[in-house]
């Protein structure tokens, strides 16, 4: 089994001011990563999540936010962090009707 590591920032995409930003990297027997924001204005971002994961596990993302006009948004994703990214950054784009991981 081989582990890797890297970090993650959040970026808002939605339009608007967001709230209540909880976005959670987790991949099984290994330490979470979080990024939270009470606010997050529109064309910013936040970051400070660390990503930690192995060969052998799934890669599970959580999204939690408060649109700007109060709706509140939730959503799950397996997307696998793999040995070739090892050191990089993996930026979550929240956009107004869904989110996206990306990998650089």
């Amino acid at each position: 089994m081989s582990s890797y590591s890297g970090t993650f920032s959040v970026m808002n995409n939605t339009g608007g001011t967001i709230s209540n930003v909880n976005v959670q990297h987790h991949a099984d027997d290994h330490e979470s990563g979080t990024v939270q924001a009470s606010t997050l204005a529109n064309d910013n971002s936040t970051g400070g999540g660390q990503v930690f994961a192995s060969s052998s596990h799934r890669d599970h993302w959580s999204v939690t936010y408060i649109a700007s006009n109060g709706n509140l948004h939730t959503g799950n994703e397996s997307c696998g962090f793999e040995s070739e990214d090892n050191g990089d950054n993996v930026t979550i784009i929240l956009n107004s009707d869904s989110w996206s991981v990306n990998i650089k």
